[in-house]
C-alpha cells in the first residue's frame, strides 16, 4: 500500500489512518459500483463486499470519467 510514495509521507498517513480509525484493505481485484449504500468491491478473494460510507473520494485514476 501505498506505492510511489515518499517513506515519510507513507508513514504519516498511515499513523493518522490508523489514529482516525480508518479501515484499510488490501488487494481489491475491482470496484464495482458506487451507491447511496457506499462502495461495492470485489476483494482479492473473489468475494463481493460492501463498504458502507456517506462520501466516496476517489484518488485514481487522475483522469475525468
Amino acid at each position: 500500500m501505498g506505492e510511489g510514495m515518499v517513506d515519510a509521507l507513507l508513514s504519516n498517513l498511515m499513523k493518522w489512518f490508523h489514529k482516525k480509525g480508518v479501515t484499510l484493505i488490501n488487494g481489491v481485484k475491482e470496484f464495482v459500483e458506487i451507491t447511496d449504500k457506499g462502495l461495492t468491491i470485489i476483494t482479492g478473494e473473489g468475494k463481493k463486499q460492501i463498504i458502507e460510507a456517506d462520501s466516496i473520494v476517489t484518488a485514481l485514476p487522475l483522469t475525468p470519467e
